[in-house]
């Protein structure tokens, strides 16, 4: 008889999972580039970039950013 009924050991390989993180670049109305001091995942980045534009900054980006 096996000890603890014959279980398994967990496999080794374990799948990685890489989350995807963005960054947000903006102009402001003066010129001066900005970019977001946090990362979002990519729907809160969309939001971001909305809230943005909608305040009048120019060129929005959504980048992808790797921590």
């Amino acid at each position: 008889m096996r000890p603890f009924g014959g279980w398994r050991k967990a496999s080794r390989k374990a799948k990685e999972t890489t989350a995807k993180s963005y960054k947000v670049l903006w102009t402001k109305d003066d010129g001066t580039p900005m970019e977001s001091v946090v990362s979002y995942d990519e729907p809160s980045a969309e939001e971001r970039r909305a809230e943005l534009e909608a305040s009048g900054a120019a060129d929005v980006r959504v980048v992808p950013f790797q921590l």
